[in-house]
């Protein structure tokens, strides 16, 4: 619902064949192992063109080069808030994790955020017109919190598909 409220039509797909044809392209709980072989490929070339994609923590992640992260290992942890390193997410200060995995930002991304011991937790990189996420929060956590609206509306603008219909400031006028 938080990403239909940004604007987006949803649909859900299960591998082996996922569809390419969107705007976003989000992986969540994917078994990676039934989808189609090139199918990494097709959604590169997706985002080269100006696709997102969005590769959501899950506990089996794919072996692609097009995460913008080397995945190291697992970690749970206590409790980490989450700080964030880009402007436009600065009205989510209350998320955190228990979590994580031990990555390393690939060169040429970009850390988004990370936890209080300033481990990466989001990271994106630019590929060709489009971006790739890895969010590093854990879904069930996420869906919970009342900033997951806020979230996929700050992604969605960092990727310059912030749709306006519908979306308005406080006190804004417009024409009916």
């Amino acid at each position: 619902a938080a990403i239909e409220a940004n604007g987006f039509e949803i649909r859900y797909e299960k591998p082996p064949i996922i569809n390419t044809n969107a705007e976003m392209i989000i992986f969540d709980e994917t078994n990676y192992d039934r989808l189609v072989p090139g199918t990494f490929e097709e959604v590169r070339k997706k985002v080269e063109e100006g696709t997102l994609a969005v590769f959501n923590f899950a506990e089996k992640m794919p072996a692609t080069e097009l995460l913008p992260v080397i995945i190291k290992s697992i970690e749970t942890e206590q409790e980490s808030n989450i700080k964030f390193d880009v402007g436009i997410f600065d009205n989510l200060n209350s998320l955190k994790i228990t979590k994580r995995y031990i990555i390393e930002p690939k060169k040429d991304s970009t850390t988004i955020a990370k936890d209080e011991k300033s481990n990466p937790i989001i990271i994106y990189k630019k590929e060709g017109k489009g971006i790739v996420v890895y969010n590093g929060l854990a879904n069930e956590y996420l869906e919970n919190s009342p900033e997951y609206p806020l979230f996929w509306r700050a992604i969605t603008r960092l990727a310059g598909k912030e749709k306006r219909e519908n979306m308005y400031k406080t006190g804004e006028v417009i024409k009916l």
